[in-house]
This record gives structure tokens, sequence and C-alpha cells, in this order.
């Protein structure tokens, strides 16, 4: 029973009771047949028709319900068991004489999604279009997801409790395969779902107890983000010596990759897997043997923003003389860059040596006088320096204080 425009925080016999049918039923005017004897039954006298309803209905002359409690005798738990299957069968005789209640929420669903393999096994809905090319092979991907399994309101799976979704890559990590082939199909920035056949999700076999057998399942998919991760992996499968053999310039797309993938762990403030990334891209350049001074200045030039982005992850992770070493390494590439003289004071205060550390601010703020973070934590540097000395002062004071006194002999 449905009363449309009621309140959904109403309960059902409730709704019975205000509803206009209830009424009728309570005062007897729905002109219900009266009741009848049962074949074979003549000891129960006339039987009303009746309505079955779960336990949120009162019991009436024309409503049945079961026996409520839990200390139920044999009878009443035999009867509590048989009176849901006569709602399954009335729900049946409706099914064949309306065809609507056959189609299942996913079936109806279905309807309006695009087939994209032609074989209907992965349907898909655009809701918000993306931008630029698709997905392409062996990418990692960062989305944002949902899995719901038919009839459920709540997901099954999902990361969007997850600040920062990690990479995935593909033909790794995603391991559902009408996820990586729904995938294949997105861009950038979209969102859409899908309906993945068993044979495209979980098998026949499900994934018990959370997957039944043979089931459809619903995902809700965003791309937030995607790296062609492809040539790395290519690269990396590749000895030292075929790494020499191969161009320079695809050595620096390889790298250009390790960084964005490190800028992406930073900025999610993974600075361990960031500090991999930007020293897998160090080392691949390390190990190039250059053959002239133009390559070795085109290597110089990427080695530069990886020993910066090492020396900031070495902070982030409160390890300042490894940070200050990749510092030191910057400026041996450029003597002059202010970034790498204020990376340098940052570690030089980090582990108290405030001497140096106000002579490479000094040389930072040379260049740029102007430069607020270069001020500030010069500013906080001569603090800390002067609270230093006035320490030290004090503590040799104490030591030769009985050297102001002359001996008695």
């Amino acid at each position: 029973m449905v009363d449309v425009g009621a309140y959904g925080k109403g309960n059902e016999g409730g709704t019975l009771s205000e509803c206009a049918f209830g009424r009728a039923l309570q005062a007897g005017t729905l002109h219900i047949p009266p009741g009848k004897h049962l074949p074979g039954a003549p000891q129960l006298g006339e039987v009303p028709d009746v309505f079955v309803g779960d336990e949120a209905f009162p019991l009436q002359h024309h409503i049945m319900r079961p026996d409520p409690g839990h200390n139920l005798s044999r009878q009443q738990r035999i009867y509590n068991y048989r009176l849901p299957r006569a709602q399954l069968v009335a729900f049946g005789m409706l099914a064949s004489r309306f065809c609507m209640y056959r189609q299942s929420p996913f079936h109806r669903l279905g309807q309006q999604m695009e087939d994209i393999l032609g074989d209907g096994g992965i349907l898909k809905e655009v809701f918000q279009p993306g931008e630029g090319p698709p997905v392409p092979r062996n990418a990692s991907v960062s989305i944002r997801f949902s899995a719901f399994l038919e009839y459920c309101d709540r997901p099954f799976d999902t990361n969007c409790n997850v600040k920062h979704p990690q990479m995935m890559k593909l033909g790794r990590d995603v391991t559902l395969a009408g996820l990586e082939l729904g995938l294949l199909t997105m861009r950038k920035g979209e969102f859409s779902r899908f309906l993945f056949k068993p044979q495209y999700a979980y098998g026949e076999i499900g994934c018990p107890p959370f997957i039944p057998s043979a089931a459809t399942v619903l995902y809700e998919i965003q791309v937030l983000d995607f790296l062609d991760s492809a040539q790395v992996d290519d690269f990396l499968e590749l000895s030292v010596e075929e790494q020499n053999d191969v161009p320079l310039s695809t050595l620096l797309k390889v790298v250009n990759t390790c960084r964005s993938f490190g800028n992406r762990c930073f900025k999610q403030s993974r600075y361990y897997d960031a500090k991999d990334n930007y020293k897998q891209g160090m080392t691949l350049l390390g190990n190039k043997e250059t053959e002239n001074d133009v390559e070795r200045e085109k290597i110089n030039t990427e080695l530069l923003p990886l020993y910066m982005n090492l020396s900031l992850s070495e902070l982030r992770l409160e390890r300042p003389h490894k940070a200050l070493k990749y510092a030191i390494k910057a400026l041996e590439v450029d003597p002059d860059n202010t970034k790498a003289l204020y990376r340098c004071g940052q570690a030089y205060l980090e582990t108290h040596d405030y001497k140096n550390a106000q002579g490479c601010l000094i040389k930072a703020q040379a260049k740029k006088p102007f430069d607020s973070d270069i001020n500030n934590l010069l500013k906080k540097v001569a603090i800390c320096y002067k609270d230093s000395l006035d320490k030290q002062k004090e503590m040799y004071s104490k030591m030769f204080k009985g050297f102001n006194h002359p001996m008695k002999m």
C-alpha cells in the first residue's frame, strides 16, 4: 500500500489509520465481500477476506499480521513463517497481471544507459562530462567511487570518505574487469555510473558473504585525475645499459612523469611516497651517460627541481640533515638559486646551526630583499641565534665563576 503525499516520518500503521483507505476499512465501507466457508474446514465458520501486513499494522477484522513477541508457541511460529509467503504469492499474482512489477530497479535503470561494449555487459550513464582525452591503457588514475548491490541504498565498497584517494594502476591495482573497461571510456573530471553484469564484475560465484552469486553491481565513479605511466613502466623494465641507449628526450619525459607523481603525493601529504618518486627521477638522470655539454646542461636543468623537492620533502619528514644535502646539491647546479639558499637556511635552522642559517639567508635576502618568507625566517634565525649565544654566555659564566676569586694559600 502506498499513500502518495504522506509524511516519510510516519509509520505504516499511522499512515493506514489516517488515509482515506484506512478510514473506509475501519468504517466497513470498502464493500469487501462477506466471509465464506473454506473448503474442507467447515469448523472455522465464515472466514473473511483479509489484507496481509507486517507488525507495523494493527490487528483488525480484515487485516492479518504476525504474532508479536519472542516466546511463541509452535503454531504461532508456523503462522509467522507462512504469513509472509502469502505476501509473496500476492505480489507474484500482481506481477503476472502488471508486467512493470517484473522489472527490477537495475533493469529499469539499464534501459536509459548506453551499452559501451555491445554485449549488454557494461552499461554507462554520464552525469557530468569530462575534459581532454580519455584515460589511456596502463594509466594511473585517481577516482572516487561507490559500489552498490541491487535493492541496497548503502554502498558495499566506497572511498568517498578518503580525502585524497591514492592513484591506482590499471591492470595492476584495478582488478574488476568492468571497472577497468569503464574507466577507459572516461575523461578527467567526468562523473558517470555503470552497471556491470556478473561476467564483468564478481562472476557467477560472487564474493560471499558480501557479494551474492551472479550479482549485477552499480558503480558511481568520478575521475579526479590520471597520469599516463605506461612509458615509465616500460622504461624501468630496461637495464641501465638499455636505458642509456634511449634518447634523452624520452628520458626527460619519464622523469617529468615521476616528478608529477611526486607532486601529487606531496599535495596529499604522502611525503614518503613523494620522496621516493623524486628520488627515482634523480636516479634515472644520474645513470644517464651524457655525450656533450648540451645534454649535461639539460640533465642539470631537470635535476634542480628534483633536488629542491627532495629537500622540502625531507624537511616535512623532519630530517633536516638530508634536506640540507639535497639543498647543497641544488646550489652546486645553480649557486645563485634563491630558493636553494632558503632551503639551506631552513635545514640549518632545524639543526641549530644558526650561524650558517643566517649566512645562507642573508645571501638569499641580497637577491630578493622584499621576499617576506626570507625576511621572516631571517628574523626567526636572529632571535634563535641571540638566545643561543646568551645561553652559552650564561653557561660559561657559571663554569668559570670560581676563577674570579683569588685562591687562599
